[in-house]
């Protein structure tokens, strides 16, 4: 999502949002028929989140100008990690900074 009310493709600073399945600790269900299932326990914290994979392409000319900063959980930035030309997702990050 574009930080700058930019469209993405002049955006100086992009939010990069990942996001996979999750899921409570112990939730369960049940199947209900029909393919349906039926929730019997759902769960409590902490939250389960099957870890990110992959590889985001920005096809941006400024792409490899572009730094690519992790944010933590809280938004805080962590060390950059390369251009948005090619952006590996780390398996404990859901948040990436994107910026000149």
């Amino acid at each position: 999502m574009s930080l700058d009310d930019r469209p993405l493709a002049e955006s100086r600073r992009i939010l990069l949002q990942v996001m996979t399945e999750e899921k409570a600790t112990n939730f369960q269900t049940e199947p209900a028929g029909n393919g349906v299932k039926r929730i019997t326990n759902i769960g409590q914290d902490p939250w389960l989140i099957k870890e990110p994979a992959g590889t985001v392409t920005f096809k941006r000319s400024d792409a490899a100008q572009l730094r690519v900063v992790p944010l933590d959980h809280a938004g805080y930035p962590l060390e950059p990690i390369g251009a948005a030309s090619q952006i590996a997702l780390q398996p404990t990050i859901i948040y990436y900074l994107i910026q000149p």
